[in-house]
């Protein structure tokens, strides 16, 4: 007992220690995330609303009327031109992390998009290969070779593309560049720069092909424009085609035509890396949208911000987890000690030592729980002594012969499953109709009649040997275990005395009552049945069954006593005994017939006194019902109920023979009532 007490109380300190690191991870790793979810939450909403007002900025300064003329490399030199091109540099160039920044007309004629400005100057002469799919660039370095360049990064000699499970894997072979095997293009000099692209020359005077031109790679064919930017030049001019993919050119298009700014939510992948994309209307004095600013801004930024954010929500967790530990630590400890105090106390009281009391100096729950504690011990000191004096009264309500027939000498003594066989004679009793007459009594009156008559009817079974082993409301059921004499002996006594009883209560304006009394002998379980915190004794068997039917039979025959033939055999001085045979019956639930005998008792009443004349007749009447002799029988039966017309039981054959009569009896019929009542 004690290693076990002890193995739970350090199970109690392993599980608050491991209950305290679950919640200062749990407490400090939420801190935190939310500490970085909201500033970076935070910081995102600034950076859009920062490049969203720096992207509306510059669609209010340019004037639609004069950006919607700017359509060809002839307005380059307009100071209209010059000046709103030197604006976007310089916003170009002292903004951090802008990827483009550039404007475009829209010609609702063929529904394209038309370069006018952009901010990114050239810093050597540029091939651009540029579809939906991918976008790179290549020039001439110091050395004379081909370089691209393709999401910053830079390739000499060939390099692979994966987008959507598709690979493009581009090529450098002297001067020419393929793509999956197909050439795009050739360079043809280097100073000055002239590239071929099929039958087409790029070359200063020639910038773009501006109709695009389609490469088949793999099964499916792919719009490719490659276009020239010059040294120091803007990558794109004015009139200039702008590409992009039809998803994001029909998105252009829905901006313009309903003039509403737009700004992406979250980042889009691009060649470039991750960006997030914003666009302004331009408006001409119509207020009528003619073209787009366009900006897209580097993720990079933001990614940065959010590694700083996460090291510091890292560094803050783990500081916080070790302060919520230390306290969860010095938590447990305030509340292992006095536990472990309590659990010594417990200990001893086990043992049966109940003088003991436990004493802690302090001023919260535990101090109330010893309090309580020392009280329950009070109680159960109280409880002991009560549980001693219970026990020595326990005997009125578990009867003592209960107790032997169970081999056990104390009512302590008796468990769940304490099982003995034995034969006896069970005496089920009732008395008739008194629900009817308990209506007509307060019910004070009803119980002080109940027990007047049980008070009457246990001395009557005690004298016979036997005891009640049941109530059940105004029934009781009662054992005989030394002879079946016994049960029936007790049952004349009890029709004997009833009569001193009804003329009893009869002076005190009470009906007088009736009973009827069911008889059975044989083997029997007695045992303890229950759960743990409820037990009783009971009496188990197909005997204890049939007896309660027999007696409930007494209502169905009008009969005082019935027996069964089990009892009659063992009755040692039948000879002397006024009974007669009822019949063969099978009561409900039963598969076997039962023979059934009335105990008459002439003294009783009128009615017992003519059963025991016109028992003869009776009898000549069943034996002539037996042999199938139906209508003899009736005549008898008849006979008998002209002398006793309350005879019910002659009453039954009667009717029963009126059934019979009508329908040929089968060979087999052995003259069963199968049709008695519970």
């Amino acid at each position: 007992m004690e290693k076990v007490q002890e193995k739970k109380y350090k199970s109690l300190r392993a599980r608050l220690i491991l209950w305290g690191i679950l919640l200062s991870l749990v407490i400090s790793f939420s801190f935190g995330f939310i500490l970085f979810k909201v500033a970076s939450s935070m910081f995102f909403s600034n950076f859009l609303e920062n490049k969203f007002g720096l992207v509306k900025i510059i669609s209010a300064s340019i004037d639609g009327d004069i950006h919607a003329g700017l359509v060809g490399e002839d307005d380059i030199e307009s100071m209209e031109y010059t000046r709103y091109l030197d604006f976007l540099h310089y916003i170009y160039n002292n903004e951090d992390y802008i990827t483009w920044l550039y404007t475009v007309n829209y010609n609702e004629s063929d529904g394209k998009f038309y370069y006018c400005l952009d901010a990114e100057v050239t810093k050597s002469e540029y091939i651009w290969v540029e579809s939906e799919v991918f976008s790179v660039y290549f020039y001439i370095n110091d050395q004379g070779k081909i370089i691209l360049v393709y999401d910053d990064d830079e390739f000499e000699d060939s390099f692979t593309i994966s987008k959507d499970n598709v690979e493009y894997k581009i090529d450098i072979t002297g001067r020419k560049i393929s793509l999956n095997g197909t050439e795009l293009c050739e360079i043809i000099s280097y100073d000055p720069f002239e590239v071929r692209v099929r039958d087409y020359i790029l070359d200063i005077k020639n910038y773009s092909i501006d109709e695009g031109l389609f490469w088949t790679v793999g099964d499916d064919e792919l719009k490719i424009v490659i276009s020239l930017s010059g040294a120091g030049e803007p990558l794109s001019f004015p009139g200039d085609i702008y590409v992009d993919s039809e998803e994001d050119i029909e998105l252009m298009r829905e901006i313009v035509l309903n003039g509403q700014d737009y700004i992406e939510k979250q980042p889009h992948v691009s060649s470039y890396g991750n960006l997030l994309s914003a666009f302004a209307v331009i408006k001409n004095s119509e207020d009528k949208g003619i073209g787009l600013v366009g900006l897209d801004v580097n993720t990079k930024e933001i990614e940065a911000f959010n590694n700083s954010i996460g090291m510091i929500a890292i560094l803050i967790s783990i500081v916080t987890l070790i302060i919520i530990f230390i306290v969860a630590l010095i938590f447990a400890r305030s509340i292992l000690l006095p536990l472990e105090k309590l659990s010594s106390t417990v200990n001893t009281v086990s043992k049966g030592n109940l003088d003991i009391k436990i004493q802690l100096e302090r001023d919260d729950e535990f101090e109330l729980l010893a309090d309580r504690f020392n009280g329950m011990v009070i109680n159960i000191k109280d409880a002991r002594n009560k549980l001693t004096r219970t026990n020595e009264a326990y005997y009125r309500f578990v009867p003592k012969e209960f107790l032997e027939l169970l081999n056990k000498d104390e009512i302590t003594n008796v468990r769940r499953g304490n099982v003995s066989e034995k034969r006896l004679t069970i005496l089920f009793s009732d008395i008739r109709s008194f629900t009817s007459i308990s209506e007509n009594m307060t019910p004070n009156e009803s119980f002080n009649f109940l027990n007047s008559y049980l008070g009457f009817v246990g001395p009557k079974i005690r004298m016979n040997n036997g005891f009640i082993d049941k109530y059940i409301g105004d029934a009781i059921m009662a054992l005989f275990t030394k002879s079946d004499n016994d049960g029936l002996n007790a049952a004349l006594d009890m029709f004997r005395g009833l009569i001193d009883f009804n003329n009893l209560f009869k002076k005190k304006g009470f009906e007088p009552i009736s009973i009827g009394i069911g008889l059975h002998s044989g083997e029997v379980m007695l045992g303890i049945i229950g759960e743990e915190n409820r037990i009783e004794g009971t009496v188990i068997s197909d005997t204890v069954n049939l007896a309660s039917r027999v007696e409930g039979l007494t209502k169905y025959y009008n009969a005082l006593i019935l027996i069964t033939s089990d009892v009659l055999q063992s009755i040692t001085y039948r000879d002397s005994l006024a009974y007669r045979y009822i019949g063969k019956v099978k009561v409900s639930g039963k598969e076997r017939m039962t023979e059934l005998y009335e105990v008459i008792i002439p003294e009783f009443d009128s009615v017992e006194r003519l059963k025991l004349e016109t028992k003869t007749i009776y009898e000549k009447g069943v034996s002539l019902f037996y042999n199938k002799k139906l209508e003899k029988a009736d005549n008898h039966f008849a006979g008998v109920l002209e002398q006793n017309p309350d005879d019910k039981v002659s009453f039954v054959y009667r009717q029963r023979i009126k059934r019979y009569m009508k329908h040929e009896l089968p060979e087999d019929w052995d003259g069963v009532d199968e049709r008695v009542p519970k």
